[in-house]
């Protein structure tokens, strides 16, 4: 054998022995050396492969792989169309930025337009760049993920909510090289949560706030004043002459009257102000930042929109009228409840001294308008505390499904506890005979007499094992006397606990 067959022998086993698959073809793509790695890779045998068209068969594959990533690629495209989802990429390094079809869709932009790394923020809503750029700019430099719900202007002008996800891809040595993004359109979903937000903070008939936000805002203007300095005033408006309206044209009559008086009593308002509806013919505004005259000129403007005539369904006119009491915090703040309670004796007033009109709580006032009850503090104290254990367990049941959700006290009757909860809390530490602060006579008595259903009520859940909260000893006393101031005539005073027979 030549030198030269013994090399290409030597050669032969050589690359049989590699794992790489080696080819060696000709001019027109046929093959004249291969390998046995070769051979597996193309599945076939030796005696055939010098017949096959190399060139060929990768040209086929490579068509082949293409139209299989074109398939991929019309899939996610797909997918991500279904799922309102679009996808980013920026290369660090080069600064370009790489938007699947449906990022473009998402925002209304033509497919062939440039897009560069500013492109994205360019289409955050102007209320929300700040915010936006400031999350991204933190997730870039800190290399974390990005998650935010944003809102994205559309080139045809249509804003819409958005969600932002994006990663930081680094590189083997740590450093950023790449950032991954998806932008995923929620509007539908985020307008739903808006919409659900809004049902539970606002009155469902006039779309005022309601309780909830009132507290919430009245809070907020308390502990401002506090730090800044300006003082706060409640207003406490209730209608006049509401009842006959519902009781002579119905209740889709009252519902006219109500929503034309929320839109008359909005108008009368500061950009700041709250007014919410409490429930029933009862309104209420809080005016951060509003002193005496300010507040008195809130109040006549109130009393001026309640008292011209309202036009019902059935064409006819009626007339309501509002009274309106106002009560002012200046520095240091009074709590929620101490304002209301001044709010709501105001109001009393006003509604004694003729309707119509608006009285401002003072001192004087509360001294010469408040009937008191001698109590011992500690069974006052007693009380307060059942109440408000009783009325968490009953809101925990209810949760629960174990107690109707339907039940709910008049709010009235919730106002009047809230007053008599806060005079109590205010009673003097360390005394043990003390003066409580009654509120007006009809309010008590409507109270009391509501509140004694109540105590029934309760005492019969936790006979059944329903409720575990039960009245001790001192809560009955200072309930006893109560009950007596509201049902009969003059001062009442009790000393001493009393024998359970005497509350049957």
């Amino acid at each position: 054998m030549t030198n030269e067959g013994s090399e290409r022998r030597r050669l032969r086993e050589v690359l049989d022995a590699t794992r790489e698959a080696y080819f060696c073809v000709d001019a027109s793509g046929r093959v004249v050396h291969y390998n046995r790695a070769a051979e597996q890779l193309l599945g076939i045998d030796r005696s055939a492969l010098q017949q096959v068209d190399l060139i060929g068969v990768f040209v086929t594959e490579r068509v082949r792989m293409q139209e299989e990533f074109a398939e991929q690629a019309r899939r996610l495209d797909h997918a991500q169309s279904l799922a309102g989802l679009g996808s980013w990429e920026q290369e660090l390094a080069t600064g370009a930025v790489r938007w699947s079809p449906q990022l473009y869709r998402i925002l209304a932009m033509d497919e062939d337009a440039p897009v560069t790394a500013a492109t994205l923020l360019d289409r955050v809503h102007p209320e929300d760049l700040a915010e936006t750029a400031a999350a991204m700019a933190g997730a870039l430099e800190d290399g974390d993920s990005l998650h935010l719900d944003t809102r994205m202007v559309r080139a045809d002008g249509q804003c819409r909510w958005v969600a932002l996800h994006a990663d930081v891809v680094t590189g083997a040595d740590g450093t950023a090289v790449r950032v991954s993004g998806i932008v995923h359109d929620i509007t539908d979903r985020k307008l739903a949560e808006l919409e659900l937000e809004r049902l539970t903070v606002t009155d469902a008939l006039t779309g005022l706030a309601n309780r909830k936000l009132l507290d919430e805002r009245l809070e907020t203007a308390l502990l401002e004043s506090e730090v800044v300095g300006p003082s706060v005033a409640l207003l406490l408006l209730d209608l006049d002459r509401f009842k006959p309206v519902n009781d002579i044209h119905g209740h889709a009559a009252g519902d006219a009257v109500l929503v034309e008086i929320a839109d008359r009593l909005a108008r009368c308002v500061r950009p700041g102000d709250t007014l919410a509806r409490q429930g029933g013919d009862e309104f209420c505004v809080v005016l951060p930042g509003a002193d005496r005259a300010d507040a008195m000129q809130v109040a006549q403007r109130l009393v001026d929109a309640a008292s011209a005539p309202v036009r019902i369904p059935d064409g006819t006119e009626v007339t309501i009228g509002a009274s309106v009491g106002v009560a002012v915090s200046a520095p240091p703040s009074k709590g929620i409840g101490e304002l209301r309670r001044e709010a709501d004796r105001a109001l009393y007033t006003a509604k004694r001294s003729g309707r119509g009109r608006f009285a401002v709580f003072t001192a004087d006032l509360e001294l010469a308008g408040t009937d008191h009850l001698r109590v011992h503090a500690a069974d006052a104290r007693a009380w307060a505390d059942y109440m408000g254990t009783l009325r968490d367990e009953i809101a925990r049941r209810k949760d629960e499904g174990r107690l109707a959700t339907s039940t709910k006290a008049p709010t009235s009757v919730l106002r009047t506890l809230e007053t008599l909860i806060s005079a109590i809390a205010h009673l003097p530490p360390h005394e043990d005979d003390a003066k409580l602060p009654l509120p007006e006579r009809l309010q008590l008595e409507e109270f009391v007499f509501h509140q004694s259903m109540v105590h029934t009520w309760a005492d019969t859940l936790a006979d059944d094992g329903v409720l575990t909260t039960r009245r001790p000893p001192a809560a009955d006393a200072f309930w006893y006397q109560l009950h007596l101031a509201a049902t009969t005539d003059g001062p009442v005073t009790t000393h001493g606990q009393l024998d359970d027979r005497s509350l049957g």
